[in-house]
């Protein structure tokens, strides 16, 4: 019996692998979710800042009530949908073990 096989021994082992490799997964989440963060509040500044200068650009030329209308929204929008992303990077940074096991079922 030269070859019997322990299978509490490779239990544990591939317990420990799985338990590392969930632990890396999260650490990505985090650091993903970090960076998500960045790039939605750079895109928001860029936003405010070109709706502030297409604003100031149509009022000094233009006194159309839709140009000025149309020159709010497509910020107001992008704002919106940034908005959005921040707080589910928000979510990413502050609770990466749901993120991560949400993302692992599928949801």
């Amino acid at each position: 019996m030269e070859n019997e096989i322990n299978y509490n021994e490779i239990i544990t082992k591939l317990e420990s692998v799985a338990t590392d490799g969930f632990e890396t997964y999260v650490q990505g989440v985090f650091v993903s979710s970090i960076l998500w963060l960045l790039f939605n509040v750079v895109i928001i500044a860029l936003a405010c800042l070109g709706g502030y200068i297409t604003y100031k650009a149509i009022s000094e030329y233009e006194e159309d009530l839709f140009s000025m209308v149309a020159a709010g929204i497509i910020p107001a929008v992008v704002i919106t949908v940034c908005l959005y992303g921040t707080v589910i990077s928000l979510q990413g940074i502050f609770m990466p073990e749901f993120v991560a096991i949400n993302e692992m079922i599928g949801r």
